[in-house]
């Protein structure tokens, strides 16, 4: 989708006339150019334009195939719990990395290749990821007031890898992340995975009965699904945090 269309489309979405979108800044009919295409705006109208919509704007200039990234997450071999669909990630999005969506979707394939290339075991290509979600995520406006005070699960990681322990377990909230039994199992699965920041932070500073009980916390969520061949980048945080 075309700038222009994405910026109407969030308009609509948000129920915002033309002239609630334009405010004091720009004029009713400046907007509609660019909505149509016709007028290509400065960085200070994007900056309006994002802030008044309440998102990004690299939100706005997301790159990408939103239905493409649709289309893989609602892959079926993913509902698969034992058996890791290795050939549709190396046919259908490897070489199409292009194509990934710029936003909370495509972010989504992200940790889906995250995870396959730390079944590959490659696990230097695999911790590229967060740094990718991360350059996503800073260029976000703050959705709520909770998020001012807890940080989003994937700066979380990102603060993990940069070692800031501390910070992991300072902006850890488990009711923002653990996923209950009702929602996808890989969705749980990964969300397991994200949250176990918090217990591995523990570990590292040395706070290891604390450590063993929000793991096994986490672990409660995905208890019913842990035979499942995609619990194995959560297992092998376990042995870390229980030192196997």
């Amino acid at each position: 989708m075309a700038l222009g269309g994405r910026i109407r489309s969030i308009r609509k979405s948000k129920k915002m006339t033309l002239a609630d979108l334009a405010g004091g800044e720009i004029t009713k009919g400046m907007m509609s150019l660019i909505e149509n295409g016709k007028s290509k705006p400065s960085m200070e109208t994007l900056q309006h334009i994002a802030r008044t919509l309440d998102v990004s704007v690299s939100h706005l200039m997301q790159e990408g195939d939103d239905v493409w990234t649709e289309s893989i997450l609602e892959y079926e071999g993913f509902t698969d719990n034992f058996n890791f669909p290795y050939a549709f990630i190396e046919e259908e999005i490897l070489k199409n990395l292009d194509k990934v969506a710029q936003n909370s979707r495509g972010m989504e394939v992200y940790n889906i290749l995250r995870m396959y290339y730390r079944m590959k075991g490659k696990h230097e290509i695999a911790d590229e990821y967060p740094a990718r979600v991360d350059a996503f995520l800073e260029g976000r406006t703050v959705k709520n007031a909770s998020a001012k005070y807890y940080r989003n699960i994937f700066e979380l990681e990102l603060t993990y890898f940069q070692e800031d322990y501390q910070e992991v377990v300072d902006g850890y909230r488990d009711d923002m992340y653990i996923r209950p039994l009702a929602q996808h199992p890989i969705d749980r699965i990964i969300m397991a995975v994200r949250s176990s920041v918090y217990p591995l932070s523990l570990h590292h500073l040395g706070r290891e009965e604390e450590a063993r009980a929000e793991f096994e916390k986490i672990e409660e969520t995905i208890e019913d699904i842990s035979d499942s061949v995609f619990t194995k980048e959560f297992y092998m945080i376990e042995d870390i945090i229980f030192e196997k």
